[in-house]
């Protein structure tokens, strides 16, 4: 299961970015991010794959490297898209985080990482004014770490993730998992 969560979460995170499109999103659009990420892999697969390889990679090797125990990442990545779907980065936040990383993308990874605490910071501030973490029985700290490292992907490889506007555009419009119970999907996600 732990697959399935980090892939969600990707795709949670890629959707909680939607406002730099001046895209709304629906209620249920980021906490099935795994499915946002199956469209995209229908229609450039190449790309989608390399993309989430990568951050999959990227993040399981440094969650590794932390020595966080796995029962905790699991349950953190498996909580992350309903933390990230109620409590989005806001807006101006969001587009100013993209333009600075864009704009400093040559100045290294420093600048992007910025804008990552940024974004991750402006989450979890949300989280805690109304007591998020106590009552969902998660850490507010690694709810942080694995947010940075999301969003620090997502921000770095803004290439493949700026040129997605449109399927994120079909993603919402058409909202999938409109149809779908929460057993569904969790069944449909474990059989891939």
């Amino acid at each position: 299961m732990l697959d399935v969560a980090l892939v969600n979460y990707i795709g949670a995170g890629w959707c909680s970015l939607s406002p730099a499109y001046g895209l709304d999103v629906p209620e249920g659009g980021v906490t099935n991010g795994k499915i946002l990420l199956q469209q995209m892999h229908a229609a450039d697969p190449d790309k989608t794959q390399t993309f989430v390889t990568e951050a999959v990679e990227t993040i399981w090797s440094d969650w590794l490297g932390s020595g966080m125990p796995n029962s905790v990442a699991v349950s953190h990545l498996e909580q992350l898209p309903k933390l990230i779907a109620e409590h989005q980065p806001s807006v101006d936040t969001t587009v100013s985080a993209i333009a600075i990383s864009r704009a400093t993308n040559n100045l290294g990874p420093a600048a992007i990482h910025a804008q990552a605490r940024r974004l991750s910071s402006d989450v979890i501030e949300r989280a805690r004014e109304v007591d998020y973490f106590q009552l969902n029985g998660i850490s507010d700290g690694v709810s942080f770490y694995f947010l940075e490292a999301i969003y620090g992907r997502l921000l770095r490889s803004w290439p493949i993730v700026g040129c997605a506007n449109e399927q994120l555009r079909q993603y919402y419009e058409t909202m999938p998992w409109r149809f779908l119970d929460t057993d569904t999907i969790t069944a449909y996600s474990a059989s891939e």
